[in-house]
């Protein structure tokens, strides 16, 4: 097997929709070489500028290691994606010899020929597989989880090195997706102790609920406006329901061979339990996890009458259900009615508690703010659905707030919205 043409194949999610899930069942396959979860997902934008600084191939391999420790130790895993919850009775860490991996990248690299962008990242896979003991002779395929369709500094230098780069969406249902989303911040948040944005209704003036309205609107709409990328997507329900039927197409479309492991849930041969942050979970914060009665409520019935109607082109593209003539015609106007956790956050600054000493603590200003963005960008998704050659014409589209983000610990894992 020569490294240098491997062929590469995306993973992109739409919401909170199982991308996780979907890559854990590539795993295994004796033609794919992949790293667990979403841990690579900043490669190209965030971790090679560093990892390009080092003087030697040695210091390059320590350092990629130092941005991903959670590949080699799952215990250092930060993002509750369960590598530290791995096998039967889910009581295994991730465990991967770094010093091994480091002297398969080395030698993998060795002069005379340049260590570029695209060659290192080739080459770490084929040493983290030789430094788990597995064999690499037959594999073609790396299965890359970008995750974020709209980080696109990073989905940009991944096509550069990889032109032929093929990808694969998973979508969920849309209010399913965004209950999730939402709750996802507000147990992230307590875990690491962001009081700001720990309950309900902070989201709506930290940006909480916009960073996820946003993204749950357009996807990877702006992406696939922009970039010519052969692009398969897939429904977890339709996942779930007929797990082997959706890996055969999915097969087919990354071109490696149908095997029966493509139905069994596994990182690094391990058997994968899950996300630690989805409902159902044991709760792996340590903190008291929302309810489903509360978790439900984050959106009330008219917020879901709204998102149904601004995501009527999604629901039926993707076989969601079609959205009567009538919601359409008033989402336009009902965007302009304040969110329940708007209301919620507004009538919490109204009544000012003065428990912060936060410069807007007890003023409505940030959540009219983030209002006005939630908006602004709704008109603005509801043009570019109407006119979708549009799109492309149009600048990229700045986040509305920034998303969860992991606090900084010393050179570990990059954060990420």
């Amino acid at each position: 097997m020569r490294f240098d043409d491997l062929k590469i194949v995306g993973i992109f999610f739409w919401g909170r929709s199982g991308s996780v899930f979907l890559h854990s069942l590539f795993d295994s396959h004796p033609e794919v070489l992949t790293m667990p979860a979403s841990r690579l997902n900043a490669f190209h934008a965030r971790e090679w500028p560093k990892i390009a600084r080092e003087p030697q191939i040695a210091d390059m391999a320590r350092r990629f290691v130092e941005l991903n420790p959670s590949l080699f130790d799952g215990r250092e895993d930060r993002w509750f994606e369960g590598l530290d919850a791995m096998g039967p009775g889910r009581d295994t860490p991730i465990a991967v010899d770094a010093a091994a991996f480091a002297r398969e990248l080395s030698r993998l690299l060795e002069p005379p020929t340049a260590v570029t962008r695209r060659r290192f990242f080739l080459a770490a896979h084929v040493a983290y597989a030789i430094a788990r003991g597995e064999d690499v002779s037959r594999k073609t395929t790396v299965i890359y989880h970008l995750h974020s369709p709209e980080a696109y500094a990073n989905v940009e230098a991944a096509l550069a090195d990889f032109p032929d780069l093929r990808a694969i969406g998973v979508t969920r249902e849309p209010i399913r997706s965004t209950l999730s989303y939402l709750r996802k911040n507000v147990l992230g948040a307590r875990a690491w102790g962001q009081g700001d944005r720990s309950e309900y209704s902070q989201l709506a003036p930290t940006g909480g609920y916009n960073f996820v309205y946003r993204h749950q609107l357009i996807g990877w709409r702006e992406l696939l406006a922009r970039c010519a990328i052969p692009f398969r997507a897939v429904r977890i329900e339709d996942l779930n329901r007929d797990t082997e039927g959706q890996m055969r197409a999915l097969a087919a479309f990354a071109g490696i061979s149908w095997h029966p492991c493509l139905t069994v849930s596994t990182f690094n041969g391990l058997a994968y339990g899950g996300d630690l942050l989805a409902i159902g979970q044991s709760n792996a914060t340590a903190q008291k996890a929302p309810s489903s009665a509360e978790s439900d409520a984050a959106l009330d019935r008219l917020d879901r009458y709204v998102l149904s109607g601004l995501l009527a082109n999604f629901r039926r593209e993707f076989g969601y259900g079609e959205t009567p003539a009538v919601q359409r015609w008033l989402t336009p106007l009902l965007v302009l009615v304040p969110t329940r956790l708007e209301r919620l956050a507004l009538r919490a600054s109204l009544r000012g508690s003065g428990a912060s000493d936060a410069p807007d603590a007890g003023s409505p200003v940030p959540t009219l703010r983030q209002m006005l963005a939630r908006q602004r960008f709704s008109y603005r998704h509801l043009l570019c659905e109407a006119m979708p050659a549009l799109r492309p014409l149009l600048p990229v589209p700045e986040p509305l707030s920034p998303g969860l983000r992991l606090p900084v610990r010393g050179a570990g894992e990059l954060s990420r919205g």
